[in-house]
């Protein structure tokens, strides 16, 4: 039996609705899904590797000041450099408390819990390295500069260095994550679309 115009609309109408509503409910969807994906990098992906990559710049800012002070001869010199040494260690470890709140993978955690302590390691070594220059062990100062300071200022960059590869790793993960997530969408909205047209192209099917 052949389909009337009338019937033809009750049926599209009808598939129209169903589609509408699954439509609905697939936006309503991914955009939780990527609300979530975007919130994620907003609160740990981005804030993690600004924190990992200021930890390291600061750490070669404060080896820098250091060779300057083994360099220098002017007490006062010294006296700003100590101070210049202490506002970027500061810095450095409220940077490593702030990155701790983003922190939401344990992978993410085994790295981190060691980077505050080898950044302190070195420090206390740098710290050592300009009262030796200061109280006149100029030579003593720089065989600590060949030896444990490289090592430890070597460790402590190697941490941070696994930890802004980590998150810059997850940034990626996170931005094919959301790519992902919009292919999904738009194939699932024109493969809807095409339900709800579909009444309306298909043919008489005749008896």
């Amino acid at each position: 039996m052949s389909w009337t115009i009338s019937r033809r609309l009750i049926a599209g109408f009808g598939s129209l609705v169903a589609v509408v509503a699954l439509l609905v409910g697939a936006f309503e969807y991914a955009m939780r899904t990527f609300r979530g994906q975007v919130e994620l990098v907003t609160t740990s992906t981005l804030p993690g590797l600004i924190v990992s990559s200021e930890a390291l710049e600061n750490a070669l800012s404060y080896q820098v000041l250091t060779l300057r002070h083994l360099l220098a001869t002017d007490p006062e010199e010294w006296k700003t450099i100590d101070a210049e040494c202490d506002t970027l260690a500061k810095n450095t470890l409220e940077n490593f408390t702030d990155y701790e709140s983003t922190i939401i993978l344990e992978d993410d955690r085994n790295l981190f819990v060691k980077a505050a302590p080898a950044f302190e390691e070195y420090r206390a070594i740098a710290r050592r390295m300009r009262q030796l220059n200061a109280a006149g062990d100029h030579e003593g100062a720089m065989a600590l500069a060949r030896t444990t300071a490289k090592a430890a200022f070597q460790a402590y960059e190697k941490t941070v260095i696994e930890l802004t590869s980590f998150n810059e790793n997850f940034a990626h993960e996170n931005a094919a994550a959301i790519a992902a997530t919009m292919k999904r969408t738009r194939l699932t909205v024109a493969g809807l679309g095409g339900c709800a047209t579909g009444p309306y192209r298909r043919a008489d099917p005749g008896v």
